[in-house]
């Protein structure tokens, strides 16, 4: 098994809003901007060149630093981005996707990084899952369509085994068996997958 995305406290929090801390940097900037001409004056060159590089650095970590958090501050969360062998054992979970056109594929993929870069999903240990039943179980939540009704509530995912329940408005719960049941459906694109879940969804999810 591959080692978990993240831990819980390394997954961002959306109600979180960051500062830019403009004081802070513009301070630091401007102190070792004055210090190249003062020490010109005295003489010491070393000493201008190094806080002439060193402003330089901080600059544009200042800068990445801030668009940094203008993208937060904007809830602009950059999906993880599946690779080669991720999408293998896509296909290999779910063998349907052998038919998907490239197009649907990346729509599925590019909905599962979404889930993965946002929610934390815990496994029935209740620890973070690893990678490759992260990405199994974000999955099934797009075949449900369940990702695109999350309410801002939420902040896990949560795989249960078969007869527990999970209370609270912050936790979304996946039965573990409900894995086997989706990879049985027949579905020869995205459309396909929709419009099955519709009709077995209360089957499925029960």
């Amino acid at each position: 098994m591959g080692s978990p995305l993240m831990t819980v406290d390394q997954f961002p929090n959306n109600q979180t809003i960051n500062s830019y801390r403009f004081p802070f940097w513009l301070a630091v900037i401007f102190l070792c901007l004055i210090t190249v001409p003062v020490s010109i004056i005295l003489g010491n060159l070393t000493i201008a060149k190094i806080a002439g590089v060193l402003t330089t650095v901080l600059l544009v970590f200042a800068i990445r630093f801030w668009f940094s958090v203008a993208k937060k501050r904007n809830n602009k969360i950059d999906r993880i981005v599946l690779n080669a062998n991720d999408t293998f054992e896509l296909v290999r979970y779910f063998p349907f996707l052998k038919s998907w056109n490239k197009s649907d594929l990346g729509i599925l993929k590019d909905r599962i990084g979404i889930i993965l870069s946002r929610y934390p999903i815990l496994g029935t240990d209740q620890l973070v899952a690893d990678k490759e039943v992260a990405i199994k179980f974000a999955a099934v939540l797009v075949f449900l369509g369940q990702d695109m009704s999350f309410s801002s509530d939420v902040k896990y995912i949560y795989i249960i085994e078969e007869g527990y329940t999970v209370d609270g408005n912050e936790i979304i719960a996946i039965p573990f068996t409900i894995y086997q049941k989706i990879s049985e459906l027949k579905a020869r694109s995205f459309g396909d997958i929709q419009n099955q879940q519709v009709i077995e969804r209360q089957g499925i999810i029960q």
